[in-house]
């Protein structure tokens, strides 16, 4: 019944836009009025498709990236071997939990950054300050090097 009605509607549409104005006019009008209703009736399934089309462009794409990430992805390199130590330097004690400058258990644990081996902080400060260099290797340091090393409960 509503689609009757609607056709009905543009019907009288048409026939009052070919009885006025000039004959281009009227065909222009009558194009834009069909025009219009086509439009107006097939919405709903343009809409859908375009959808339907968005869906497959986004999952096309989506699996290419991941076909490339995954290919891509290169296992991380091996950790670079120890600074060697120094024969002139501080020789690094058998037990690992004690720091190499006092030989006592490391309180308040320090690394420097430009070789990695830890400290106590207190030892390592006073070291760097007066000395410019890792205790072990003797590789140039400075105080921004040093990293305070967090131990987990």
């Amino acid at each position: 019944m509503m689609h009757l009605a609607k056709e009905q509607h543009r019907q009288q549409q048409l026939l009052r836009a070919q009885q006025h104005g000039s004959q281009a006019a009227r065909l222009l009008h009558s194009w834009w009025l069909k025009g219009a209703s086509v439009l107006t009736d097939h919405m709903r399934s343009v809409l859908i498709c375009s959808i339907f089309a968005f869906k497959i462009l986004e999952w096309w794409y989506t699996s290419a990236e991941d076909r490339l990430s995954s290919a891509a992805a290169l296992p991380p390199p091996p950790a670079p071997p120890p600074p060697a130590s120094d024969p002139k330097g501080v020789g690094l004690p058998g037990n690992t939990a004690q720091c190499p400058i006092c030989r006592q258990k490391r309180v308040n644990p320090a690394a420097l950054a430009v070789s990695g081996y830890v400290f106590c902080y207190p030892c390592l400060f006073r070291h760097v300050t007066e000395q410019h260099s890792c205790p072990v290797t003797l590789t140039p340091a400075t105080l921004d090097h040093i990293r305070k090393l967090y131990e987990a409960m």
